[in-house]
């Protein structure tokens, strides 16, 4: 398991604007968290821009939160799904120019009623499938992210068994522990993902709704949390994604205390 800060700390700025100060705080892994604004995809001199600042500060091992806004990749409109997933094929083009190794997809944009359900399962593995091929080919995996209720996937253990039954090796998911805490399901769920855990969001709530705090300052059970994927051998990221108006500088080295109350080492323990 490695500690990785999420550039959702930094939103509402460009995303070349901290890179050097999330390097010089002892990070080397970093999720790029995709908006038009922060850092836009489409746009291929801004994405070798940012992907150059990425190997010149030493950010080793980059993963890839695809953009929330037009990509619906459950939709049970077959043109819909089938333009998310052609901008979801751009996505992983751009990934490969960063030097990402995993993206993190959700797997629709929209709540949809439980009518909509058995509908969009289909739809969801289809483009799975698309989406794995294509990945495969440029040796990238990919996830899919857990919603808070009542979203669909909100259940990240019938999302694992769902992604087991297309047995691909390179799909996986990326459990959002806010969203599965707001729904009552950790610490739980975690002994049922087994190898299928690509990466972890982490904030914290208090249980009530989503809210991106700092970890520690809400209710969520963390000491349970972290037993539960150490002892389930979980080595991929843990990406800290969260709203915080302090000084970045000052956020990341009380990450690095929060790490350390948890009985890590901070980032160098975390990243072993």
């Amino acid at each position: 398991m490695h500690l990785s800060i999420s550039s959702y700390l930094w939103l509402q700025e460009r995303f070349l604007q901290h890179v050097h100060t999330v390097s010089r705080a002892g990070f080397d892994s970093l999720e790029i968290f995709a908006s038009q604004r922060h850092l836009d995809l489409r746009n291929p001199d801004s994405v070798q821009e940012a992907g150059l600042a990425l190997r010149r500060n030493r950010i080793r091992r980059v993963t890839l939160h695809a953009p929330k806004i037009g990509i619906d990749l459950s939709s049970p409109d077959p043109l819909q799904r089938r333009e998310s997933v052609e901008f979801s094929f751009r996505v992983l083009d751009a990934a490969t120019l960063l030097g990402v190794g995993l993206v993190t997809f959700h797997p629709s944009g929209v709540e949809c009623s439980p009518k909509e359900t058995p509908l969009r399962w289909p739809a969801l593995m289809s483009s799975l499938r698309d989406l794995s091929r294509y990945a495969s080919d440029r040796d990238l995996s990919i996830a899919l992210e857990n919603h808070p209720r009542p979203l669909f996937c909100d259940d990240p253990v019938e999302l694992v068994a769902r992604i087991e039954a297309l047995c691909a090796d390179n799909v996986g998911i990326s459990l959002d522990l806010g969203h599965a805490y707001v729904n009552g399901q950790l610490p739980s769920c975690i002994r049922y993902l087994g190898s299928c855990l690509k990466a972890v969001q982490a904030s914290d709530n208090t249980g009530h709704s989503d809210n991106h705090l700092f970890p520690g300052t809400g209710d969520l059970p963390w000491e349970q949390v972290f037993t539960a994927l150490i002892e389930e051998g979980f080595n991929g990221p843990f990406v800290v994604e969260i709203k915080d108006e302090r000084p970045l500088a000052v956020v990341l080295d009380d990450l690095n205390r929060f790490a350390d109350e948890m009985g890590l080492v901070g980032v160098k323990q975390m990243s072993s």
